[in-house]
C-alpha cells in the first residue's frame, strides 16, 4: 500500500511564497497582501467542510497561477523590477571592494606584527605573497561550497549595509595601519613593495574571476541548450 505524505498547510504555503518571492516583479508587500488573500480563502472553503488541502488548492487557483500573478504584478511595480535587478549588481561592487580593502588591511596587519620581531623585509614581503594568494583560495574556496555545496550561508554578510560597513573601515583602518608603519619604521620603501604586490593580487585575482565567469557562462549555456 502507497503511504501518503501528511499535507501540512503551512509548508505549502511557505513553498509557494517563496516561489513568488523568486520573481522580481513580486515585492514582500505584494506577497503578504496575496498570503492574506489565500487564507481567508482557504478559511471559507474550510467553513463550508473541505479539508485543507482541498481548500488551499482551490485557494490558489481562484488566486490564479504564479505567472499570472507576477505578469499583473509587474504592471505596477516597474520601480521595484528595476531595483531588484540592479541590487545584485551593487552587492557584487561592493563584495569586490571590500574583499581587496581587507585583503590588503591583513598585508598590513602582517607586516606590523611581524616587523618588530626583526624579521627581514625580504622576507615579509615572501609572506605577504603567499597571504595573498592564500586569501584568493579561500574566497574561491567559500565560493564554491557556498553555491555547489550550499553548506555556508552568507546571507547576512552580503546586505548592502554590511557590505558598505566593512568597505568604509576597513578603509579607515588601512590608512591607519599605513600611517603607523610609516610612523614607527619610516619604511617607505617597503610600503611601496606591499603596494606593488596588492596591485598583482588585484590583477591575479581580477583575472581568474573573468575565467571562472567565462566558464561558468559557457556551462550555464550549455545545460539550456540540452534542456531546450
Amino acid at each position: 500500500m502507497e503511504h501518503r505524505t501528511e499535507f501540512n498547510l503551512a509548508n505549502c504555503i511557505n513553498h509557494w511564497k517563496s516561489i513568488l518571492l523568486e520573481n522580481n516583479n513580486m515585492t514582500i508587500d505584494n506577497v503578504t497582501e496575496l498570503e492574506s488573500h489565500l487564507l481567508d480563502e482557504i478559511a471559507s472553503l474550510k467553513e463550508s467542510g473541505l479539508t485543507e488541502e482541498e481548500a488551499f488548492l482551490i485557494s490558489q487557483k481562484r488566486l490564479g497561477s504564479i505567472n499570472l500573478l507576477t505578469h499583473e504584478f509587474s504592471k505596477v511595480n516597474s520601480h521595484a523590477f528595476f531595483l531588484n535587478k540592479i541590487i545584485p549588481y551593487i552587492k557584487g561592487v561592493l563584495i569586490f571592494l571590500a574583499f581587496f580593502q581587507i585583503a590588503e588591511l591583513l598585508i598590513h596587519a602582517f607586516y606590523l606584527f611581524f616587523k618588530p620581531a626583526g624579521i627581514h623585509n625580504n622576507s615579509l614581503n615572501i609572506a605577504s605573497i603567499i597571504l595573498l594568494i592564500a586569501t584568493i583560495i579561500v574566497f574561491f574556496t567559500a565560493f564554491y561550497f557556498k553555491y555547489k555545496k550550499q553548506l555556508f550561508n552568507f546571507h547576512y554578510f552580503i546586505k548592502i549595509p554590511v557590505l558598505v560597513s566593512i568597505v568604509v573601515l576597513s578603509k579607515i583602518m588601512n590608512m591607519f595601519s599605513v600611517f603607523l608603519i610609516v610612523k614607527n619604521y619610516m619604511d617607505i620603501k617597503n610600503i611601496k613593495t606591499l603596494s606593488y604586490n596588492l596591485n598583482i593580487f588585484k590583477l591575479t585575482f581580477v583575472i581568474i574571476l573573468l575565467i571562472v565567469s567565462f566558464l561558468v557562462y559557457y556551462k550555464s549555456k550549455k545545460v539550456l541548450k540540452i534542456a531546450n
